[in-house]
């Protein structure tokens, strides 16, 4: 596991979701509450994107099949999906935020 940066902090709005690519993933970001998050942007249910887009009452409704996830935890609230999303701890440092991350 590598620790990786992502993006300065500042570049995250509250309650929308902002994709970093990285060499071979993209990470989603977000920003609620003033707390910062972070999972894989793939949708468990089609191993597809998810894209940048609003949060919907602190979940992440996916916009291909509509399976729709907790916001803070990545846990399935409505199928299609049945397994959660990868969520990654993250820290900030120097105005930069970081997730521990294996490439």
């Amino acid at each position: 596991m590598a620790q990786i940066k992502l993006i300065a902090a500042n570049k995250i709005e509250e309650n929308k979701v902002k994709i970093v690519k990285l060499k071979h993933d993209a990470i989603a970001v977000f920003k609620k509450d003033s707390q910062f998050y972070a999972y894989l942007d793939n949708c468990s249910h089609t191993d597809e994107p998810m894209g940048e887009l609003c949060l919907e009452d602190d979940k992440i409704v996916c916009p291909l099949h509509e399976a729709v996830f907790d916001a803070v935890t990545g846990k399935v609230l409505e199928p299609p999906a049945v397994t959660g999303l990868e969520m990654f701890d993250v820290t900030q440092n120097d105005g930069f935020l970081y997730i521990e991350f294996e490439e």
